[in-house]
């Protein structure tokens, strides 16, 4: 098990013996350790694991891949992608309605440009 599903699992665990204990079923709950916050790691793929992740994917999916590499958009953020938050002229895109709920604009770097203009902007969708 994770340290991250250890936390939460005591998480739970806390919340339940804190109501049971607000409830009279215990005198007292009991104490949890602290755990120190998880220092979350970011990583890129190397060159050789995008080659290899792109040579084993559907040939329509590589497009979607590449530019997701790029951009670093997830699916749901992709899937939802119009072209009226894409701006190629000044080289960056908009995702709406992002998990967080906040907008966030990208700047596309010349492959993810190029993805773009051979799908060959659209009026909308």
């Amino acid at each position: 098990m994770g340290r991250g599903t250890m936390q939460k699992n005591a998480a739970i665990l806390k919340a339940i013996l804190n109501k049971v204990h607000r409830e009279g079923l215990i005198d007292t709950p009991p104490r949890f350790p602290k755990f120190k916050k998880l220092n979350h790691r970011t990583r890129w793929l190397t060159l050789e694991e995008e080659r290899r992740l792109t040579d084993s994917a559907s040939k329509h999916l590589v497009p979607l891949i590449m530019f997701a590499l790029d951009t670093g958009g997830g699916l749901s953020e992709l899937m939802r992608l119009d072209w009226r938050y894409v701006e190629m002229q000044h080289r960056r895109i908009r995702f709406t309605d992002t998990k967080n709920g906040e907008d966030r604009t990208i700047r596309l770097c010349d492959r993810a440009l190029a993805t773009l203009a051979a799908l060959g902007p659209k009026d909308s969708g």
